[in-house]
C-alpha cells in the first residue's frame, strides 16, 4: 500500500510538472494535494478546461493552477469557464459612470459600474453541473474561500493566502497604458453571482470609488495627476499583487449612499 500511494503521487508530480506549475511555485503542494485527494483517478487523462469569451469563441486553454483556483475538474473533458465584461445577452454595457455627491459636501465624484459574468460549464456533457464560480482556492491545500459542507464562508482579509478576483484599471497616458492596477479585490462566496434562469444569471454587478480620489488605489500609483484621463478596465484572477483589502463579491457589490 505504501509503495502504490508513492506511485500516484509520483504521477500527481508529474501531471503537476507537465501542467507548468513549478516545484517553487507557492501553489505547488496545493495543486498536488487537489490532484490526490480530490481528482485521483488513477492514470486518467489530464484536460485543459477553455477560456470562452461571451461571442463563444474559445480565446485560450487554461492552465492546470488557474483550473484550481476555480475548482474546474481536470480529470474529465469539456469543462469551459465562459467569461466576460458585461452580460452575455448585451442588455446592459460592461462599464457606466455613476456620479455621486459625497455626503456633506458640494463635491461629486464619478465612480464607475461594471458587469462581469462568469459561467463554469461543460459542453460535452450536458449532465454536468453549470455553475457561477462559487469559490476560490488559496495556498494552503483544501482552503477555499466558501466550504458549502460546513457553510463557512471565509470573508478574506489582506493576509488571507488565496488567489482573488481582482477588477483592474490601465490609465490610458502613454506611458503606462498596459500598467494594469488593481482598484477592488473579492473572494467568491454561493451569493457572488446571480442564480441560473434569472435575468441576471451568473452575472455580478461591481462598483469601485472614482480612481482619480484619495479613496482609490489608483490614488497611491500617481493617478492624480490625470483627472480625466480615458482608463481602460478589466478584471483577472491571479495571485499577483496582494489585496489593499478583501471583501467577498455579492450580486451587488455596489456601494450604498
Amino acid at each position: 500500500m505504501d509503495v502504490y500511494a508513492s506511485a500516484e503521487m509520483a504521477s500527481e508530480i508529474t501531471d503537476v510538472a507537465n501542467g507548468g506549475i513549478s516545484p517553487y511555485d507557492p501553489y505547488y503542494n496545493a495543486v498536488v494535494n487537489w490532484l490526490c485527494t480530490e481528482h485521483a483517478n488513477g492514470d486518467a487523462e489530464l484536460y485543459r478546461a477553455r477560456y470562452v469569451g461571451l461571442s463563444g469563441t474559445v480565446t485560450n486553454e487554461m492552465g492546470l493552477k488557474e483550473m484550481y483556483w476555480l475548482d474546474i475538474p481536470p480529470d474529465e473533458p469539456g469543462w469551459i469557464f465562459r467569461a466576460g465584461m458585461g452580460d452575455p445577452n448585451r442588455m446592459r454595457p460592461p462599464v457606466t459612470p455613476v456620479v455621486h455627491n459625497k455626503i456633506d459636501s458640494e463635491s461629486y465624484t464619478t465612480n464607475v459600474r461594471m458587469t462581469v459574468f462568469m459561467q463554469i460549464t461543460n459542453d460535452v456533457d450536458a449532465t454536468k453541473e453549470c455553475r457561477p464560480p462559487d469559490h476560490l482556492r488559496g495556498l494552503e491545500p483544501g482552503s477555499k474561500s466558501y466550504d458549502s459542507e460546513s457553510g463557512v464562508v471565509y470573508t478574506g482579509s489582506p493576509n488571507w493566502t488565496s488567489v482573488t478576483f481582482k477588477v483592474t484599471g490601465a490609465l490610458q497616458n502613454g506611458y503606462a497604458n498596459d500598467t494594469w492596477v488593481p482598484l477592488r479585490w473579492f473572494v467568491f462566496g454561493p451569493d457572488s453571482f446571480g442564480a441560473p434562469h434569472t435575468p441576471d444569471e451568473y452575472t455580478a454587478t461591481i462598483e469601485i470609488d472614482d480612481p482619480f480620489t484619495k479613496s482609490s488605489p489608483a490614488y497611491s500609483e500617481g493617478w492624480y495627476d490625470y483627472p480625466g484621463t480615458p482608463v481602460f478596465y478589466s478584471w483577472t484572477i491571479d495571485e499577483s499583487r496582494k489585496p489593499q483589502s478583501t471583501e467577498m463579491l455579492k450580486k451587488d457589490s455596489t456601494y450604498e449612499y
